[in-house]
């Protein structure tokens, strides 16, 4: 009896029985299932996934926050080696930046999956109606939210309320990267050799075209930037630009220059 499953040589024509074509469908069909039933669910494209240990010693739900405390096992090396768990507890001001949000119930010492980089669902807290935050971290004490301010970017947000079912990436840079700023003159001074200038700017973002700011002093608190105490100075254009820790920007840098002449004889 012909073996429907022979292999085929070299230069022999390909002529594939009914039953091995069935056997290659259903075989692809169960590896296709495999891979359905693994992936990811209600989750960020591209997210990077760990296992966590739910020691908040309260029922947690699936969008839950926990700050990261840690390896779960520290004394079997292999297990170690072998699986990424960490410790998963009740947020506080150590885990700023260092937090994961469950994909999965968990009761009390249950492991469940946790996404720690990348785009995930979660809740956001935001202090006013009237905000669309950008940004958001922990709130201490806290585990069915996050709050604006810093930390992971919050890509969309359902602006219903000040509790937002919101769209986030996890370990997108946040405000405490430098971000590049167009400047254009609203008003001021450029100074001379007795007075300190005075030019005030209209902020954008470089790469969006986002206004972030109107008439900005770029010496005024919280900016950083500081000039010659004389001498007139060629208004700037560009600048380099963060959030500081309330979410406010800050100017660091910008292309003021001194306005130098070539001294006679």
């Amino acid at each position: 009896m012909n073996n429907p499953f022979q292999h085929v040589r070299s230069g022999e024509p390909l002529q594939i029985p009914a039953v091995a074509y069935n056997a290659m469908l259903d075989a692809a069909q169960a590896h296709r299932n495999r891979r359905i039933n693994h992936a990811p669910h209600g989750s960020g494209f591209g997210s990077l996934f760990v296992h966590v240990v739910n020691k908040s010693g309260t029922f947690l739900r699936k969008f839950d926050v926990v700050g990261l405390d840690g390896a779960a096992e520290t004394r079997n090396l292999n297990e170690f080696k072998n699986r990424i768990v960490f410790r998963g507890v009740v947020p506080q001001k150590r885990h700023k930046g260092k937090f994961a949000i469950l994909q999965e119930d968990a009761s009390p010492n249950m492991v469940v999956r946790a996404c720690v980089y990348g785009v995930t669902q979660a809740k956001v807290r935001v202090e006013s109606s009237d905000d669309e935050p950008t940004f958001c971290d922990i709130a201490e004490g806290v585990t069915d939210h996050l709050v604006s301010g810093s930390g992971a970017e919050v890509l969309w947000s359902d602006m219903t309320s000040s509790y937002r079912w919101s769209l986030i990436r996890i370990g997108g840079g946040g405000r405490s990267s430098l971000f590049p700023v167009k400047l254009n003159k609203t008003g001021g001074e450029q100074g001379d050799d007795k007075s300190v200038a005075s030019w005030t700017y209209k902020v954008t973002d470089a790469l969006t075209d986002e206004v972030l700011g109107e008439n900005v002093n770029p010496t005024a608190s919280p900016h950083q930037w500081r000039r010659p105490g004389i001498g007139a100075l060629r208004e700037a254009s560009f600048g380099y630009a963060h959030r500081d820790k309330d979410d406010k920007l800050v100017l660091g840098w910008i292309n003021e220059t001194l306005q130098l002449e070539k001294c006679d004889g």
